[in-house]
């Protein structure tokens, strides 16, 4: 569901930081009004948003979905930002599965400013353009991603194994995000099939599901 406009403008509200020394201010209304600019001039349609916010309205990370041709999934533009320098601002080209919303990300488009010097919001400014110009490259490339993991079969094994190192070893999930993977993987009817795509939007949705704004990317990535 999309943001509604007041929230939007009270997240633009919040009242702006005053760290002084070297702090590069980069407000969060960069994240709505100039993105949004930058898609339209450039022929991008928004058919969707979510935003979530943290520590009143201080942390932000959300994405834009955009009208695209394909039928499974269309390119996302996602970002984070926050006021009080617990997060970096940061955007990236990702991708939205249109069924379920999950995200999808490779990482490698990211773009990542910490709030420092008179020239953060310059420069992060420049990077939005970049980021958004090479939108299409990085969709199609999200898109063989999806294809190569369509053809890894993976059984019940790997699965528990992979769960495992996730919840264990990388202290990547929850405890009541092991239990949503788990059902995912009974119940779901868009993605019965036992392969490494079916497994990955297992574990995106119970992270759509319980993600902070803190750690949504971290964890998609």
């Amino acid at each position: 569901m999309a943001t509604n406009w007041q929230h939007k403008q009270d997240i633009i509200n919040t009242p702006n930081p005053n760290h002084g020394g070297k702090y590069g201010y980069i407000p969060h209304k960069v994240f709505f009004d100039e993105i949004e600019e930058k898609l339209d001039k450039k022929g991008y349609s928004i058919i969707d948003d979510r935003i979530m916010t943290t520590k009143n309205n201080q942390i932000i990370a959300g994405n834009y979905l955009i009208k695209g041709d394909d039928s499974e999934m269309y390119p996302a533009i996602t970002f984070t930002n926050s006021l009080n320098k617990m997060r970096k601002a940061e955007i990236w080209g990702s991708s939205l599965v249109l069924v379920c919303r999950n995200g999808m990300t490779r990482g490698f488009s990211k773009y990542s400013r910490k709030h420092l010097g008179e020239n953060a919001l310059p420069d992060f400014r420049k990077h939005i353009e970049i980021v958004i110009n090479d939108l299409d490259n990085e969709f199609e490339k999200l898109k063989i991603n999806r294809e190569e993991l369509k053809t890894k079969e993976i059984d019940k094994k790997v699965i528990n194994q992979l769960i495992g190192d996730m919840y264990i070893q990388e202290s990547l999930l929850t405890e009541t995000q092991l239990s949503l993977i788990k059902k995912e993987s009974k119940v779901s009817t868009d993605f019965k099939e036992m392969n490494a795509w079916s497994f990955y939007n297992w574990c995106t949705q119970a992270l759509r599901d319980q993600n902070h704004a803190l750690n949504y990317d971290k964890s998609h990535i």
